[in-house]
């Protein structure tokens, strides 16, 4: 995602007061939630304490910010490359594509 500026808040409802500009630098994201099937090779690697229901291919659900840092750590563990959670001003800028 390339690196821009929005505007996070809103006037319209008081608990996202006040509007700020916000400057984001450039990131990368994933384009697919985590599934099933991924998050139980984790649990199977003992990376992971979680686990999860559902089909393999569903996405994965009702996740902690604790069950995530466990993945994340797992992850990286085994790519060799550094992953982390997106700051809320990242997954706004990105879920707004633009807009």
């Amino acid at each position: 995602v390339p690196a821009g500026q929005m505007k996070m808040g809103s006037n319209l409802d008081p608990t996202e007061k006040p509007v700020r500009d916000v400057s984001v630098g450039s990131f990368a994201a994933g384009r697919f939630p985590v599934t099933v099937a991924e998050w139980r090779l984790c649990v199977a690697a003992r990376g992971c304490s979680f686990e999860p229901g559902g089909q393999p291919d569903d996405p994965v659900h009702n996740v902690s910010w604790t069950d995530a840092q466990q993945y994340i750590a797992w992850l990286s563990d085994r790519t060799g490359k550094r992953y982390r959670l997106l700051t809320e001003a990242e997954w706004e800028y990105a879920a707004r594509a633009g807009s």
